[in-house]
């Protein structure tokens, strides 16, 4: 028996992954209850309540996931996630953050000076785009913390 099927029936023998439906869900228990704290407390700043009407206008959609990285939005910029551990049952600060910094780089793929560029870009004008998207969406969760912090004393 060569290498090949010697792989070809290991690969046979391993076990048959889950259905879809069984496997469990990346989607965090309480996302929903999680999703509309964080979105109640930018909505008191105003570049947040800004970045929620934009969400809300174009239709992106927020979800809090079970996973302990950071959070984010999909390519196509509808969606956006919020990274929460587990064990964790509501959010936090850096929900918030997240959420924030996920929505404004959701806005970016509509916006055509900060639009991920393609693949084709001479290599410094590509990673220019980055760090200035990176740039953009940090004063937009910063302009949103000062706004907690300073106007609203949520220390």
């Amino acid at each position: 028996m060569g290498f090949f099927d010697k792989l070809n029936s290991e690969i046979e023998a391993a076990p048959k992954p889950k259905p879809v439906a069984q496997r469990a869900s990346l989607k965090h228990p309480n996302s929903d209850q999680i999703v509309a704290a964080a979105s109640a407390a930018i909505a008191r700043s105003t570049t947040g309540k800004m970045l929620l009407d934009y969400a809300d206008g174009a239709g992106i959609t927020i979800t809090a996931l079970t996973n302990q990285s950071e959070g984010g939005y999909s390519p196509d910029g509808k969606q956006v996630f919020i990274g929460i551990p587990a064990g964790q049952e509501q959010g936090n600060v850096n929900a918030i953050i997240q959420l924030a910094s996920g929505l404004r780089e959701a806005m970016q793929e509509d916006l055509d000076e900060l639009k991920r560029p393609p693949l084709d870009w001479p290599e410094q004008h590509y990673g220019q785009r980055f760090v200035d998207r990176d740039r953009d969406a940090l004063w937009h969760v910063c302009a949103v913390a000062h706004d907690l912090i300073y106007e609203y004393n949520m220390r």
